[in-house]
Order: structure tokens, then sequence, then C-alpha cells
């Protein structure tokens, strides 16, 4: 049974839009947890999982595309350990248990974004506060 993450203000990396898009996935990893408890139609849940699995790689993505503009040195080390996620997560789509995948995604979600985007939250902040704008 999945316990539903609550928003922690230790999730916050001072990006606006990378905050939005952390609400917003925290809250996908929720409705995954609370749906497939529920849920009987697999093409529903299997659907749901691709959700969450096409928001991951868009955020990744627009993450990564903030580190290229603001010349974040740690962007080829952050964009491995997304690729690695999205890696297991396809795996885990696939040749796991749904409970598994939550388990995976939300000590992920927590893990990830209290110390990889914060480091690269204060970064960008300081970027920005040094005039430093790309």
């Amino acid at each position: 049974m999945h316990t539903p993450l609550q928003w922690d203000r230790g999730f916050e990396t001072g990006i606006e839009e990378v905050d939005a898009q952390h609400r917003y996935f925290l809250h996908l990893i929720n409705r995954l947890g609370q749906e497939l408890q529920g849920a009987q139609d697999e093409n529903y849940r299997s659907r749901l999982v691709r959700e969450l699995f096409k928001f991951a790689e868009f955020h990744f993505m627009s993450e990564e595309n903030l580190m290229m503009r603001y010349g974040f040195p740690g962007l080829a080390d952050h964009r491995e350990i997304h690729r690695q996620l999205i890696e297991e997560l396809s795996g885990q789509v696939f040749f796991s248990s749904l409970e598994s995948l939550l388990k995976t995604v939300s000590e992920w979600f927590v893990q990830h974004t209290v110390t990889s985007d914060r480091s690269f939250g204060e970064f960008v902040r300081q970027r920005i506060a040094d005039g430093d704008v790309a």
C-alpha cells in the first residue's frame, strides 16, 4: 500500500519552474498510488504508469535545458542520474509490480529532489544573484 508523499519545503529548489514541476510530479506519484488501489481496468492502470513516465521524461529534459542555459557544471552527472531512473522505470513498467514501481519512484523523488536538485537550484540562484543570467 502506497503512503502518499507530502510536499515539504525541503523539496524546493527556489526555481519556480522546477518547483512547479516537482509539485506536479509528486501529485502524479500520489495519484498513481491512489488509483492503482482500486482501478481494475488494466489498460487504465497502464496508462497511468505511462503518464508518470512521460512526465518524468519531460521534467528531466526541462531541468537539463535549464542546466545548460545557466552553465551548471554538474549537468553530465545529473543527466546520467535522470537516464538511470528512466531506464529503471522502463524495466519496472514491464517487469515488476506496481507497488515496487511506486516505492522506487517515491524514494527516488525524495532523495533526488533534496540533494541533486537542491544543489542545482543553489547554483542557478547564485548565478542570477551575480547577474550572470544566460
